[in-house]
């Protein structure tokens, strides 16, 4: 590598001994060159500075706050591509406010009945504290009086609706759907070209989705360079053995990023669409999310952010002790707890 290139490497990296870049940085700035002078690398080259932008961005997730409006709705799908919007009634919106800190988060759910009338029917907030593994969520739906917790070691299975998550860093509901930590999982394939549609790079791997038995298909993503290789497109496609009923078992996965913001030292999506088809959908079609990001920062959010309180007159089940009580002022059991 010549020296340009390899002080892009080092200025981003951090300290190279032996051969060797260093698993962290003091100061990571942001990463920009051209799919040309990428190019002039070698392979292996190549290889380490994806892998280390893609660690780069697992480690500038563990503090990270952000908001996002997400619009789900029904497409035809014309061989494998998206096409146009089927009846209002599959129409959703959800805006989602998470602060993460490490494994443990914070999520916070708005869930409107008529999108286009900003009719919002259920509040939820889902917590879940990685080093006690323990999670606590509360609920409350419109017209309704009564607002309920809940203490469990199991997450929230709602925070798993939330797609831009899944661009950052966690377990639940399976890590493999995470985009980085998967690219990671599957360095030993990488397949890298570049430059390709202008000044852009391509890298290909194999694709397994988390429940899947084997692997079947690949997963190619458009980088951009000049924005630390941010993935502004992705096209997957599994093909699996046929399933109980004989029928052959299929996924297409596509996104779409349209725009994007420097947060820190990391280029993150703020405007895109990802669009889901499969062989077990009830409905034959793409389901599309359109999520836009109101507000992201980075290395801001603190332990009290994550804190989910029971409020006074809260109904609480607490599945790890087996009770439930109504919660008094402080948000302790009001009397004594009854058993489940």
């Amino acid at each position: 590598m010549d020296q340009q290139l390899w002080s892009i490497v080092i200025v981003f990296s951090g300290v190279i001994s032996s051969g060797q870049i260093a698993l962290s940085a003091e100061n990571p700035q942001p990463i920009s060159i051209s799919a040309a002078r990428f190019s002039q690398m070698s392979s292996a080259d190549q290889k380490m500075l994806l892998i280390r932008v893609f660690e780069r961005r697992l480690e500038h997730a563990k503090n990270l706050y952000y908001k996002v409006d997400t619009f789900s709705k029904n497409h035809e799908d014309l061989d494998g591509e998206v096409g146009k919007p089927l009846n209002d009634a599959s129409s959703r919106r959800f805006q989602y406010e998470q602060w993460g800190l490490g494994n443990s988060y914070r999520i916070d759910t708005n869930k409107y009945r008529q999108p286009k009338l900003d009719e919002l029917y259920v509040w939820m907030a889902s917590g879940f504290d990685a080093d006690q593994g323990v999670g606590r969520s509360t609920g409350r739906v419109k017209g309704k009086e009564k607002t309920y917790g809940r203490i469990d070691t199991k997450h929230n299975p709602a925070v798993g609706d939330n797609q831009y998550r899944y661009w950052l860093n966690g377990d639940y509901p399976r890590w493999q759907e995470y985009l980085f930590r998967y690219l990671l999982s599957r360095r030993g394939e990488f397949e890298i070209e570049a430059p390709v549609e202008g000044d852009k790079v391509r890298l290909t791997v194999g694709y397994q989705p988390s429940w899947a038995k084997e692997s079947g298909g690949k997963r190619a993503f458009l980088l951009d360079p000049q924005e630390g290789f941010l993935p502004i497109r992705g096209d997957s496609r599994w093909d699996g053995s046929p399933g109980r009923d004989g029928r052959p078992q299929w996924r297409v996965e596509k996104f779409t990023v349209t725009q994007s913001k420097l947060v820190g030292d990391v280029w993150m999506p703020i405007e895109m669409r990802f669009a889901i088809a499969c062989s077990a959908a009830t409905v034959p079609g793409f389901t599309v999310y359109d999520m836009t990001v109101s507000k992201i920062e980075g290395g801001k959010v603190t332990p009290a952010d994550l804190e989910v309180p029971f409020t006074e007159g809260m109904f609480v089940v607490d599945a790890i002790k087996g009770v439930s009580y109504k919660a008094g002022p402080d948000g302790q059991p009001r009397g004594t707890p009854e058993l489940r």
